[in-house]
């Protein structure tokens, strides 16, 4: 039976096989303090960690706790060094709800894996009424997830299981020391009770307080137990891969078969103190040359990537490289599939002599990792190959020079290494590299030699006929045919689901840079969020690391500003001075440093992106910097820096954008001729924001107002977040600078998300002039920048910043019959609106419009230059020709009592004959 549960998925009845509480031991002695301890811990924390030494019986003590809630226990083991251990719970927790991994979006951002984690698992207590999450030989990672589940899981308790943690707290852990030497007797007589208790006795000491080698010891017994150091030795190393130990152990010889065996069956996994297996037989004399030798013909006769790895290591080591490139041929296609090309790298290097034909075959394996990798370091170190040297070996040292962006070396060297790849047979290499080199010319702009180039590239199976076609609708976006790239897109996403590993990886990353082409990058972020598999390639596979970096931007452009940064510092470690990615990652960087406000590190990074975008000929890279230089300059009401662009939606906002900064800064534009393609959002609404500033500008304030709107009631399903915040508060200014009342609540609600402090500010300053909120335009005539001067100037307490502003300024005085300002502009200053007649004290107002006395004591205040004596007072507030202290004092003193009681803070300070306020004042009328 199945009912609601997880995102309302579906939560099944049962806990899946492979994810139950096994039973535990049918003998269970001793432990009855480290019992209790946990029940307690189980009781009131709903994170608990249980730690202790290889064998001490840590999972039994867990099995045993929890037995009678076997039934709402879910049990997750795992093996050695996993991969990524998030998933394996994911996998889990997924499995009791009826589910697969397949059947959820794929979440990247670590913290919002465990968020999520944490979410299903009290999904399924609430359901099941409680539950337990048992996560037993775990890797250290998983620490930090239970600590998250101690501060934030609301019903389901978590049980991490493991040897040596170190991030929890004292008060999280529950140590299993070694079981007391009765305890072991005892459980020794349970277990065996016809064995002799001289026999028991030897047991017990060879166990060293671990029950899990009791029970093996016994298990092997034959008819008494000898463990020598060479035999405790083997019997740690199986305790520590988890291993069954042979009974022939014990019979007083290591046979050499056990040795190989251990080795062979657990390669690479992780000893107690962390060393390799092998190196520790090594290191304790059980690992010769000989035995080394059959090892590693065991490991490339054994199933699995750790095998593949580890005999290469050895073969190379010992300089048996035919066997060594037998192994490459065999699994180097699926070590570069699984991702453990940075491992391949390693394994291939030797201080041997191989011949020139195996020095031709392992340098081919060694470009290919380090290219796959993609550490700078690697690549930059490794010559080009001979020119005898086979097409294989070329093809991966231009996929290195591909992985270095050197785009012009790719473009001139493809065709003829392409061809003598496919004269040596070998047409996917001939196929990857024409891919490479139309993806250069791509990059280069080069549309029609792209086209070209692509169609030269013969396809070898139905992965590369999709990647192909991808590219196809990549050029088409780029040439601005957006009905047949759409219609390939279409197409290529129905194809999305059949794929898988890298070749699904690549697909969806050509898929984003044809809707991020086409002006629609929310789009692409969509795509990616739901189908690239970013967890596994980022970093480590090119395809990886160019989709982090598309990823970032898509970030940026969707106004997630953290996330933004957080993958661009995974990005760092591999990028090189002088590419692409180095010049788009510091554009990135200026783009959101222009966001947040920190406007001298946005000149200072765009400035070096627009110069490394120079040195490779990246065209759009150069808009794009151009954009941002242009809107530092609206920014800072500086003129912008004309800068050729490349034809097209970039150069159409960079060249919108660099009139709109013009008219801000001089009040006109030299972009007389500008024309944009009005199907690209990006590029139109720049236009429109430019039409609205110059529209107002030339006094045509009806088409300013129309235009204006359009800006900043879009919609804005696509275009990037950064760019409408700020043509949207550019427009809003142009609405209110014409009378009217712009909409700002989705300008506001996007600015928060970006965490852009400036724009917040300006849609305040806009909302405090359309409201005449003087209190706020006060406070923000103390900032700097554009929004203090703009409030300054509304205040009339300055002139005016550019023709906009200016236009601003005036428009809100009029509106609100502001004509003339007298007095001191300060942040504690008391204001006196005199066409509202309101007066401001602090955070308090106070409207005097039906009290002509007190609106009359004000007025003659301000006359006065703030303060008065009586005398003046009476004759302006009554209108009096002869003044008498005794006759109009005690009028006087009502009215001022009348005003103080308006207020918590006094504004008035009494003089020996007279009153003045008692603060800087400011008066508006």
């Amino acid at each position: 039976m199945r009912e609601a549960g997880i995102d309302g998925c579906l939560v099944m009845s049962s806990v899946p096989l492979r994810f139950r509480l096994p039973n535990p031991p049918g003998v269970f002695v001793g432990r009855g303090d480290a019992s209790a301890r946990l029940q307690t811990s189980l009781a009131r924390e709903r994170g608990v960690v249980v730690h202790g030494g290889g064998g001490m019986g840590k999972s039994a003590l867990v099995q045993h706790v929890l037995a009678p809630h076997a039934d709402s226990t879910v049990y997750v083991v795992f093996g050695p060094e996993p991969s990524d251990p998030l998933r394996k719970v994911e996998e889990a927790l997924l499995a009791v709800s009826g589910l697969a991994l397949g059947d959820v979006p794929r979440c990247r951002d670590g913290d919002e894996r465990v968020a999520r984690l944490l979410d299903w698992a009290d999904a399924v207590a609430l359901e099941r009424g409680q539950t337990f999450v048992v996560l037993d030989d775990a890797p250290s990672e998983l620490e930090s997830l239970v600590l998250a589940a101690r501060s934030f899981a609301r019903h389901a308790r978590w049980v991490l299981v493991t040897r040596a943690p170190r991030e929890l707290p004292a008060e999280a852990r529950l140590s299993v020391a070694p079981l007391a030497p009765a305890e072991l007797a005892a459980l020794a007589e349970a277990l065996a009770p016809d064995l002799s208790s001289a026999a028991r006795a030897r047991v017990v000491r060879a166990a060293e307080g671990s029950p899990w080698a009791l029970r093996q010891a016994l298990a092997g017994q034959s008819p008494g137990p000898r463990t020598a150091p060479e035999e405790q030795m083997v019997v740690r190393w199986l305790g520590a891969l988890r291993l069954p130990v042979p009974p022939s152990i014990f019979d007083g010889e290591v046979e050499r078969s056990i040795v190989d065996e251990l080795v062979a069956r657990g390669v690479v996994l992780s000893h107690p103190e962390g060393a390799r297996v092998h190196d520790q037989a090594r290191d304790d004399g059980a690992l010769d040359e000989a035995t080394s030798a059959r090892l590693a013909e065991a490991l490339a006769r054994a199933d699995g990537p750790n095998a593949a790895l580890e005999a290469l290591r050895l073969f190379v080591g010992s300089g048996r490289f035919d066997d060594a490139i037998a192994v490459l041929d065999r699994s180097g296609e699926r070590l570069l599939a699984d991702e453990r090309a940075a491992e391949l790298h390693a394994a291939l290097e030797t201080d041997g002599a191989p011949s020139v034909a195996q020095r031709r075959r392992l340098d081919e394996w060694r470009y290919r990792s380090a290219s796959e990798h993609g550490r700078a370091a690697w690549i930059v170190a490794m010559p080009e190959p001979d020119p005898d040297a086979d097409a294989r070996v070329h093809a991966a040292w231009l996929k290195m020079r591909f992985t270095l962006e050197d785009f012009a070396t790719v473009s001139s060297r493809a065709p003829e290494i392409a061809r003598r790849a496919a004269a040596a047979g070998h047409g996917s290499v001939a196929w990857e590299v024409g891919m490479m080199a139309a993806s250069a010319k791509l990059i280069f702009g080069e549309l029609e030699e792209a086209s070209r180039v692509l169609a030269e590239a013969e396809p070898t199976s139905r992965d590369e006929r999709l990647l192909r076609r991808a590219v196809e609708a990549s050029i088409a976006a780029r040439l601005g045919d957006a009905e047949r790239a759409l219609g390939l897109a279409d197409v290529l996403r129905e194809e999305l689901p059949t794929t898988r590993g890298r070749t699904r990886a690549n697909l969806t990353y050509n898929l984003a840079l044809v809707f991020y082409g086409l002006q629609m990058p929310r789009r692409a972020a969509r795509l990616f969020e739901s189908a690239f598999p970013v967890d596994a390639l980022a970093t480590a596979a090119l395809v990886g690391r160019r989709a982090l970096e598309m990823d970032a931007q898509l970030a940026f452009l969707a106004g997630n500003l953290d996330r933004a940064e957080h993958l661009l510092a995974r990005l760092e470690p591999y990028v090189v001075a002088g590419t692409p990615m180095a010049a788009r990652r510091t554009l990135i960087r200026g783009s959101l440093a222009l966001v947040r406000g920190r406007y001298e590190d946005a000149r200072a990074l765009v400035a070096r992106g627009l110069a490394e975008a120079e040195v490779y000929r990246g065209a759009e890279d150069r808009a794009y910097g151009a954009t941002l230089a242009a809107q530092l300059a609206s920014r800072l009401g500086e003129a912008p820096e004309l800068l050729d662009v490349v034809s097209g939606p970039p150069g159409d906002v960079a060249r919108a954008w660099t009139g709109l900064a013009e008219l801000l800064a001089c009040g006109r534009a030299s972009l007389d001729g500008l024309a944009v393609d009005e199907s690209y959002e990006a590029s139109a609404s720049a236009r429109a924001t430019y039409d609205a500033v110059r529209a107002l500008l030339e006094g045509r304030e009806r088409e300013a107002e129309a235009a204006a709107s359009r800006v900043w009631s879009a919609s804005r399903e696509e275009g990037s977040v950064p760019f409408a915040l700020f043509e949207n508060v550019l427009a809003a200014t142009v609405s209110v600078a014409v009378g009217a009342t712009p909409r700002l609540d989705e300008t506001r609600r996007l600015a928060e998300r970006a965490g852009a402090k400036d724009v917040l500010a300006e849609i305040a300053l806009l909302e405090a002039a359309c409201e005449g909120d003087v209190r706020a335009l006060v406070r923000a005539s103390a900032g700097e920048g554009r929004v203090g001067a703009s409030a300054r100037a509304v205040l009339g307490a300055s002139r005016a910043q550019g023709a906009l502003a200016e236009a601003f300024a005036r428009t809100t005085r009029a509106r609100w019959g502001w004509s003339v300002t007298r007095g001191e502009l300060a942040p504690d200053a008391i204001v006196w609106d005199a066409p509202r007649a309101t007066l401001f004290v602090g955070d308090a107002w106070v409207g005097l419009e039906r009290q002509p006395v007190l609106r009359a004591l004000v007025d003659a205040l301000v006359a006065a230059g703030g303060g008065a004596s009586k005398e003046q007072l009476v004759r302006a507030v009554w209108d009096v020709g002869e003044y008498h202290p005794l006759k109009h004092d005690n009028r006087l003193r009502l009215a001022v009592r009348k005003l103080r009681a308006r207020f918590e803070v006094d504004p008035l300070r009494a003089l020996d004959d007279g009153y003045r306020f008692d603060r800087p004042w400011l008066a508006l009328g």
